[in-house]
């Protein structure tokens, strides 16, 4: 067994009851920890720092890109409406420099996808294709702790594509697949809605529910009272200041949808995605 298997299977004994726990709470609460993405993240990141110095030798590239990891894993964890802005142009120059000294190294894009993919994922959270928060840091974690496919013990099963590789990281791919399974969950909610005569381009995403019911449920509001008038919002607010506007507007019924635990299938994707691989490979 040479230092890489060592080190991939090191990431999965950390991932995998990590994760599982994480998607166990998101079932149960809606919730998760922050340990959670603490542990894949910060084991992830030392991981990788080992492996490059291992595979490379040691670079004061490598380590402040594993510094720029950790400022990202600190991002995260820390509350984002309290985050110090000082740590975002430091965050830029810790990774910007080395990268730019490490172009054409064996190892540049790996270390690229991490602070590419932080963006992505905060930009999908922040415009609602993510939504929940729990959702972009588990994938904020994952793209640290496999930041490129691991290669060992003929895993996995399906050819790692060097081109499709570099786009479809493991964590873009994970959410890839997520998503496509949640599609018949859509389809149903689309099927009740139109048997119900509620026909709306909400009608695939969320539900109409008594108000009373949806204050204590486990769904998002996606639509709110300004000024007296029913408006839809983005579904990132459950308070009850929201049902209770909705309640002097006169509202009896609200447009809701539903908190669906998407670290449950992400977990499940992960453990399939990081041993048999990205079936996309299959057709490149």
């Amino acid at each position: 067994m040479d230092h890489a298997e060592v080190l991939w299977l090191t990431a999965f004994a950390v991932t995998v009851p990590v994760i599982a726990s994480a998607a166990l709470s998101d079932w149960r609460t809606r919730e998760v920890s922050d340990r959670h993405w603490a542990a894949i993240g910060g084991v992830g990141t030392i991981l990788f720092l080992i492996y490059s110095i291992m595979e490379e030798g040691l670079k004061w590239e490598f380590l402040c890109l594993a510094a720029g990891s950790a400022l990202i894993l600190a991002d995260v964890l820390w509350e984002r409406d309290s985050g110090p802005k000082a740590l975002y142009p430091i965050m830029a120059a810790v990774f910007a420099v080395p990268l730019y000294f490490l172009h054409g190294d064996g190892l540049f894009s790996a270390w690229l996808s991490v602070p590419v993919c932080y963006l992505m994922y905060l930009a999908m959270y922040y415009t609602g294709i993510l939504k929940g928060g729990a959702d972009a840091k588990c994938l904020i974690v994952l793209s640290m702790m496999f930041p490129v496919f691991p290669q060992a013990f003929g895993l996995p099963l399906i050819e790692v594509n060097g081109v499709a590789a570099a786009i479809f990281v493991p964590s873009l791919s994970i959410l890839f697949f997520s998503s496509v399974a949640v599609i018949p969950i859509a389809a149903a909610m689309a099927a009740v809605n139109a048997i119900r005569g509620d026909f709306d381009r909400r009608m695939f995403t969320g539900r109409r529910m008594d108000i009373d019911a949806a204050a204590s449920a486990h769904v998002w509001p996606i639509e709110d009272a300004v000024n007296g008038e029913i408006v839809r919002i983005k579904p990132n607010d459950r308070s009850g200041e929201v049902f209770e506007r909705l309640r002097d507007a006169g509202a009896e019924k609200v447009w809701v949808t539903p908190m669906l635990p998407f670290i449950v299938p992400m977990a499940a994707v992960a453990l399939i995605v990081l041993t048999i691989g990205n079936p996309l490979f299959l057709t490149l």
